[in-house]
């Protein structure tokens, strides 16, 4: 039978490895977003981002709204 110690060591530990990729996933998101910006900055068309990230269109709508409201790139891109 695990003891308390044991269980909740295991649930601090999981739970830090959760943070930790949580952390990961922004620092993914903030470099893909660049990597859009920079593709219609560019020329490159919605059409060809979305399929070169195997996502729909409106996943990269949705990154280039996102940015546009962070004010990360002008209002005509």
């Amino acid at each position: 039978m695990e003891t308390e110690e044991a269980i909740l060591h295991e649930t601090k530990a999981l739970t830090q490895r959760i943070k930790d990729r949580q952390s990961e996933i922004g620092v993914l998101s903030d470099m893909r977003r660049s990597a859009v910006i920079r593709a219609r900055d560019a020329g490159i068309t919605y059409r060809r981002i979305a399929e070169a990230m195997e996502v729909t269109e409106q996943v990269v709508y949705k990154i280039m709204r996102d940015a546009r409201e962070a004010h990360e790139v002008k209002e005509s891109a």
